[in-house]
C-alpha cells in the first residue's frame, strides 16, 4: 500500500514556513512538496507491503444521491453561530437572494467504501473517516478490526485540508454517511465519524453540529477548543444531545506532543460546557499518525460504550445556564450605559463561545445594537 507515499496536500496556512518548523497540527513545508516527517517510518513500512486485494481493501464508489442533512439551510442552522445565521436571514430577506440548495452535485463525487463480511440481516455500524489529504490509506490491520466491530468504513475523496470546509468537507462527510445509510441495514446507535489531523477537526465540527446523527467522534491528531476557529455549540436541543449522549474519543499518539496539548485545551472546553462522554485512549509510541489495528480497536470499543451522564452533570448544566445568563446580563448593562461598542464586542465573544445556548436572547440584543440590515 503506497498511498501514504503519494503526493499529500497539507493544510493551507497562507505563507511558507521554515523547513524545520511545524505548521498547524504537525505538517511541515518543503518548497518542492508537502511532507509528513513524523510519518516517514510508517511510509517506508507501508511501501514494502503488498496492495490490499479484493474485499481486504476499500472500493471506490460514486455518490449517486445527496444527503438532505447537507442542504444550505441545514448547514447554516447547525454550523454557524446564531448571530451569523440572523445576519444571513435578514440579508436574504432584504435582498431577495436565495441560497443554493446543495453545494455539490450527485454523480460527481466519490467515496472509498469497505463493508465487513456479515450474515444476512445483521445490522452494521458506520465509521465515516476524514483524511487531511488525498492518497492516504489506513494501516492494513484496520480492516480486521472493522470486521470484528461490524463497521462500514466510508471515506469521502477530495476532502483534504486545502478544500473548503463548508462547501466540500462537511457536506461530503454527510453524503458519505447517506451513501452507507441508504444501502445497508444500519444500527443508528453505532454511527460514528472520525478523522486524522485536519480531518479530525472536520470530524469534530460535524459531530458537534449533528449529534442526532453521529453518536460519537474519534479525534486523532487534531482538535480545537469550543469558541475558537468557528467551533460553536448548536441550538440547545442538539447541544443537549452532545452533552449527554455523544462519545468524544481522543486517540492522538502519545508522542504527538503539539496535538496532545491542543487536545487538552479542547477537553477543558468540553468540560466547561458539561460534555459528559469524553474519553482518552492511550496510543503508545505513536507520533503524528493514526493508530494501528490494536489502537483502533481500543478507540472503537470506547466509541461504542454508552455515555453515562452522572447526576452531577445536571448541576453542571444548570451552572452553565446561569453563566450564560450572567454574560448576557453584562451586555444589557453595557447597553444601558451607552457603551455600544463594548456591548457588541462582548456579545460577539458570547456568540462564539456559547452559540445556540445563548439564543434567542443574544440575537435580540444584536438586533438592538445593529439596527436593520440593508442589501
Amino acid at each position: 500500500m503506497g498511498g501514504v507515499g503519494r503526493r499529500a496536500r497539507a493544510e493551507s496556512t497562507g505563507r511558507a514556513a521554515p523547513l524545520a518548523g511545524p505548521i498547524g497540527d504537525g505538517w511541515f513545508y518543503d518548497p518542492r512538496m508537502w511532507k509528513l516527517p513524523a510519518l516517514v517510518s510508517v511510509v517506508l513500512a507501508l511501501g514494502a507491503m503488498p496492495e490490499a486485494s479484493g474485499q481486504d481493501g476499500p472500493k471506490i464508489e460514486v455518490l449517486d444521491a445527496l444527503s438532505p442533512l447537507a442542504t444550505s439551510q441545514q448547514l447554516t442552522a447547525r454550523l454557524l453561530t446564531p448571530l451569523m445565521q440572523d445576519k444571513i436571514a435578514r440579508f436574504r430577506a432584504a435582498s431577495g437572494v436565495e441560497l443554493k440548495e446543495q453545494s455539490l452535485g450527485a454523480g460527481r463525487e466519490k467515496v472509498r467504501v469497505w463493508v465487513p463480511d456479515h450474515p444476512p440481516g445483521e445490522r452494521l455500524g458506520i465509521l465515516v473517516f476524514m483524511w487531511p489529504a488525498e492518497g492516504i490509506e489506513p494501516p492494513p490491520d484496520w480492516w480486521r478490526m472493522l470486521r470484528e466491530q461490524r463497521l462500514v468504513y466510508v471515506a469521502p475523496m477530495e476532502t483534504g485540508n486545502t478544500e473548503n470546509v463548508f462547501d466540500r468537507r462537511v457536506p461530503l462527510a454527510l453524503h458519505a454517511y447517506e451513501y452507507a445509510r441508504s444501502r445497508f441495514d444500519i444500527d443508528e446507535a453505532r454511527v460514528f465519524i472520525g478523522g486524522f489531523s485536519g480531518g479530525s477537526r472536520v470530524a469534530q465540527r460535524v459531530a458537534l453540529a449533528y449529534p442526532d446523527v453521529f453518536r460519537g467522534v474519534m479525534l486523532v491528531g487534531g482538535s480545537d477548543p469550543i469558541g475558537t476557529a468557528g467551533f460553536t455549540p448548536p441550538e440547545a436541543s442538539l447541544m443537549s444531545l452532545f452533552q449527554t449522549r455523544s462519545r468524544i474519543v481522543y486517540a492522538t499518539g502519545d508522542r504527538d506532543l503539539p496535538n496532545r496539548a491542543k487536545d487538552e485545551r479542547t477537553r477543558r472546553s468540553f468540560e466547561a460546557l458539561c460534555v459528559a462522554g469524553v474519553v482518552q485512549v492511550s496510543q503508545p509510541r505513536l507520533d503524528h499518525w493514526v493508530p494501528d489495528g490494536r489502537g483502533l480497536r481500543k478507540a472503537l470499543v470506547a466509541l461504542q460504550s454508552p455515555s453515562l451522564a452522572e447526576a452531577t452533570e445536571g448541576a453542571c448544566r444548570q451552572g452553565l445556564a446561569q453563566r450564560v445568563e450572567q454574560e448576557l446580563a453584562g451586555v444589557e448593562s453595557l447597553v444601558a450605559q451607552g457603551r455600544a461598542e463594548d456591548a457588541r464586542a462582548r456579545l460577539v465573544a458570547i456568540d462564539a463561545m456559547y452559540g445556540g445556548l445563548a439564543a434567542p436572547r443574544s440575537v435580540e440584543l444584536a438586533r438592538r445594537l445593529e439596527g436593520p440590515v440593508t442589501p
